[in-house]
């Protein structure tokens, strides 16, 4: 397991734990915001009693093949974020893991075989050499962990930290369980109301990708034979001009078929922590490019944008789509620009917490508050016949919400479209 019997100083260190589990065990909770206030005590007290620069309660989301991060204190900046959310099936030893361990302690978390995997996704930018993780339990099964995480040389576990982060896991829990007694209702009503909505959009995009990849084979043969057709010796004008017209639908429906296929399965990502804001501005010559110079691109950076936890081609795709429709919302040109900074309060939504927020706006034609309602709705759009598949701004807020984040819309009729990202910050850079 990698803990050690012995400590340089093993009765302060006792006595130090001692303390803290006895605090832990007086905090009361409630649900809502108390348990939210419980779980950023128990991790700022967690890191300051290990003396460990991160500490993390993470809790299993989607039918156990993922955990979401509901707090994680970063110690030396004295800051709480939640929201990341890390998938089972990109780190399959580490979750492997977590059923059968009281605790993983790995010193050298680099290269320990149960967290080596998360390498190059989330311990190397974080500056992450050591992990002492403890599973939270509730009635018998694993729903989540504790991460603590040391940045710096590497570090061996004591057995008596060993003990206390399990402790720390067991109070977790046990907050948990006091919270969901009280809001019991509340919750079930609450997560009947999210599932129902997580089934039907689920439900529309697996129906939209088995027929996008039935209708995807038909456009294939339509495709072969018009090719066929148009290089025929002696085609006529007239031919050759029903064709080209026939070519143009076609691969106006491929377009389309790809689209559905993408908004109905679960794609392949390679989540890791990331730069959003350098990520974006490399972006730009594309960006320009695709847009043209009657669209100016400004991209700004402002001070402690942070780090997120996603994949980059995901981003990209995010990016790419809200400047395009920034594109078509302003026919005649005009100024699109895109801001990444942070937020501690998403005041649109009530949302506590540190995000990093990414802004496209344009000056365009902007929207009412009918049309603005509906944006998110698979198929809506108000774009011209044959130049929108609806689909854009749904498959943007579901790739946003697989991060862990949400959006916020603002717009009116002459005044232009604001669309901010909240995504999840897992720490500060400046």
């Amino acid at each position: 397991m990698g803990c050690e019997n012995a400590s340089a100083d093993p009765a302060n260190e006792r006595r130090d734990f001692e303390r803290a589990s006895l605090n832990l065990a007086r905090m009361q909770v409630s649900g809502g915001e108390a348990l939210k206030a419980a779980l950023a005590e128990i991790t700022e007290m967690a890191a300051k009693t290990l003396q460990v620069e991160r500490v993390g309660i993470w809790l299993y989301i989607h039918g156990r093949k993922a955990v979401r991060c509901f707090d994680v204190y970063q110690f030396s900046r004295r800051e709480h974020s939640e929201g990341a959310i890390l998938v089972a099936d990109d780190f399959p030893e580490y979750f492997a893991a977590l059923e059968v361990q009281r605790a993983i302690a790995a010193v050298e978390a680099l290269t320990d075989p149960r967290t080596k995997r998360l390498k190059d996704a989330y311990l190397d930018p974080l500056a992450i050499t050591s992990m002492l993780d403890a599973p939270i339990f509730r009635g018998g099964q694993v729903v989540g962990v504790v991460c603590h995480e040391n940045v710096g040389a590497p570090r061996r576990w004591t057995r008596e930290e060993c003990d206390f982060a399990a402790t720390v896991a067991d109070s977790v829990a046990l907050k948990f369980e006091s919270a969901a007694r009280q809001d019991a209702e509340r919750s079930r009503q609450a997560l009947e109301a999210h599932l129902a909505e997580h089934h039907k959009m689920d439900s529309i995009g697996r129906l939209a990708a088995t027929a996008a990849h039935d209708f995807k084979n038909i456009l294939t043969v339509v495709l072969a034979g018009v090719q066929l057709i148009s290089k025929k010796p002696g085609a006529t004008p007239d031919i050759l001009k029903l064709t080209g017209q026939i070519l143009e639908a076609v691969e106006r429906g491929t377009m389309l078929t790809s689209e559905l296929m993408t908004f109905g399965r679960h794609p392949q990502q390679k989540t890791c922590v990331l730069d959003a804001a350098a990520a974006i501005k490399s972006m730009l010559p594309m960006l320009q490019t695709t847009v043209g110079d009657k669209y100016p691109i400004s991209i700004r950076r402002e001070p402690g944008a942070g780090l997120v936890f996603m994949d980059r081609n995901q981003l990209e795709r995010v990016i790419l789509n809200l400047v395009l429709n920034a594109r078509d919302a302003a026919p005649q040109g005009g100024p699109i620009s895109i801001s990444v900074g942070k937020a501690s309060v998403a005041e649109e939504t009530d949302e506590v917490g540190h995000f990093t927020v990414i802004e496209v706006a344009d000056q365009g034609a902007g929207m009412n508050a009918e049309i603005r309602a509906r944006i998110f709705e698979p198929f809506f759009t108000t774009k011209e016949k044959d130049k929108g598949t609806g689909l854009g701004m749904p498959i943007v807020q579901r790739i946003v919400e697989r991060a862990g984040g949400f959006l916020h819309v603002a717009s009116e009729v002459g005044k232009g479209t604001s669309v901010r990202i909240y995504l999840p910050r897992v720490s500060s850079t400046d």
